[in-house]
């Protein structure tokens, strides 16, 4: 990081849980060097309690001033801005929180467990293999991928979508 040169960067951030489901969120540097190249950077990983937008900004504050970072070099990103928003104000609709929650307590009783994770599966190759048997569906690189569930999150771009999209594409073999 010593290329950066007291010069404006960018901050990637993403929010994940780790193997013992701890909350910690990931950082990279983004930047231009010297030479006119950019850079990226993995400069740490944050355990957090608090997934607020400001305990997320007070933990981002901190850590760049440990580390000698000046925050008023930072360029922001209004689609992070625009995903906080979003979130906050679908909490305000009963209608819209009611479905989040059941796409989060689905996917926390099917995507938690091994077993039923395996059940979903399977259930899932089978539909696939008729299908195919069928000519429903086409065959070739990239088709065809298993699903999972994305876990939601209210700071990981584009986590939500993921989720419905394949809450939707997997509700049959769930209701099996």
């Amino acid at each position: 990081m010593k290329d950066l040169n007291d010069d404006y960067f960018n901050i990637l951030v993403d929010e994940s849980c780790d193997v013992s489901c701890k909350e910690q969120m990931a950082l990279v540097l983004c930047y231009i060097d010297r030479r006119g190249f950019v850079m990226e950077r993995f400069i740490g990983i944050l355990y957090i309690r608090d997934t607020s937008a400001l305990s997320l900004k007070e933990s981002i504050a901190s850590f760049l001033a440990q580390r000698s970072l000046s925050r008023s070099c930072i360029l922001h990103c209004f689609s992070h801005q625009l995903q906080f928003t979003l979130v906050g104000n679908s909490k305000k609709c009963d209608e819209v929180a009611e479905v989040v929650n059941l796409v989060l307590a689905v996917s926390n009783i099917v995507g938690v467990a091994f077993k039923r994770r395996d059940e979903l599966r399977d259930v899932q190759i089978l539909k696939v293999q008729k299908a195919l048997g069928e000519g429903e569906f086409q065959t070739s690189k990239g088709l065809n991928e298993e699903l999972g569930f994305a876990r939601l999150s209210d700071t990981h771009w584009g986590s939500h979508f993921k989720s419905f999209v394949n809450f939707i594409l997997l509700f049959d073999s769930i209701i099996d």
